[in-house]
């Protein structure tokens, strides 16, 4: 389910950057082939202009998970056409289609925004498979010996504290050192984690304040 709406999410972006590439596109028709400007209208003028800024926004919006720019860059757009309603000639060609891409535009920021709050980066610790080495007064042979039984690792040794007994009588390892091994592992093991927490939350804040 989760990866069912990350692919949503990632769709949302690809087509706010599509609708931004159409509004920039909408823009230079305006320009070069309507020649909005020569009208002399400060309202068309201005709507032309933020015209062009709402399809660079949705794109920089799209591409960065930024559903807030799309809204601020196709609002003023928007609110000039509006203001010519009663101007038959300006809606008498394509600009209801630039009225329904502003439109979208503009609900896909607020789908950015809405589903970007459902995606909390969840801080998943690397764990080290720490060696038998760590282990304060291990010897290299007995290390070899629980080596030879497929214990290598703190966490393998952990996973058998329920059969010291059988692994004393194998390596001719004291049962109680290997009680407080198997303790120590485990302490070092939780230390590793909570290491590796609080590293990816530092590079996670880094990260987000780059945003």
């Amino acid at each position: 389910m989760v990866m069912n709406k990350k692919k949503f999410y990632s769709i949302l972006c690809l087509l706010e950057i599509t609708f931004g590439i159409i509004l920039l596109i909408s823009m230079i028709v305006e320009i070069f082939f309507l020649r909005i400007f020569d009208e002399n209208n400060l309202i068309k003028n201005v709507y032309v202009i933020f015209l062009g800024i709402g399809g660079i926004t949705s794109i920089v919006g799209g591409l960065f998970s930024l559903g807030i720019l799309p809204l601020l860059g196709c609002i003023p757009s928007l609110i000039c056409m509006v203001l010519l309603l009663s101007d038959t000639e300006f809606w008498s060609i394509y600009r209801p289609d630039v009225l329904i891409l502003l439109i979208i535009s503009m609900l896909m920021g607020t789908l950015l925004i809405i589903f970007f709050q459902e995606f909390p980066v969840k801080i998943v610790p690397e764990v080290k498979e720490l060696k038998l080495k760590e282990l304060r007064g291990i010897k290299k042979k007995q290390i070899e010996k629980l080596e030879m039984i497929g214990i290598s690792t703190l966490r393998e040794l952990v996973e058998e504290k329920d059969n010291l007994k059988e692994i004393s009588k194998l390596t001719n390892i004291d049962r109680n050192r290997l009680r407080m091994w198997v303790k120590e592992a485990n302490d070092y093991q939780k230390q590793y984690q909570e290491y590796q927490k609080d590293r990816l939350k530092k590079s996670y804040k880094k990260i987000k304040k780059k945003r």
